[in-house]
């Protein structure tokens, strides 16, 4: 049963990462990248939401988090990307996100790998997204081996 769950889960990530890909003039909503500046757009989790509202009835939602990296020659790799909340008929209810089109992020980012930052900035050097991930949970792995 756990093998059929995880079979669900990416089907619909799949679906859904379809789904925003073929609606490229909604990204700059989400504060996505229509770019070849940009690496594809991924899915990263999917997973429910369930609250109890203010009347007492059993709210379901779905939180969706989607991740776009863009590489920048001042910062390295820099993740961009939103979260949607979505209702359980399909609605999109809210959407948080961070843009990598806006020129203050770059300079916000910057500034951080210059300032306190500075320690993880040789992370976001490495030559693929996919390593400037591997680096940070290697990263967090030995913080956490090493105080426990």
């Amino acid at each position: 049963e756990q093998h059929h769950k995880a079979r669900i889960r990416k089907l619909r990530a799949r679906a859904l990462a379809l789904f925003v890909r073929g609606n490229k003039r909604n990204l700059p909503e989400l504060g996505l990248l229509n770019s070849q500046d940009a690496e594809p757009i991924t899915v990263e989790s999917v997973r429910s939401l369930n609250r109890v509202a203010p009347n007492g009835d059993l709210m379901s939602n779905f939180v969706v988090e989607l991740v776009q990296w863009r590489f920048d020659a001042r910062v390295g790799w820099m993740p961009n990307g939103c979260t949607l909340i979505i209702g359980s008929s399909g609605e999109l209810r809210y959407v948080i996100r961070k843009r990598l089109d806006r020129e203050s992020r770059l300079i916000d980012m910057q500034l951080f790998l210059d300032g306190v930052g500075l320690r993880h900035a040789s992370l976001f050097r490495a030559d693929t997204p996919q390593q400037v991930s591997a680096l940070a949970s290697a990263q967090l792995k030995a913080l956490h081996l090493g105080c426990c």
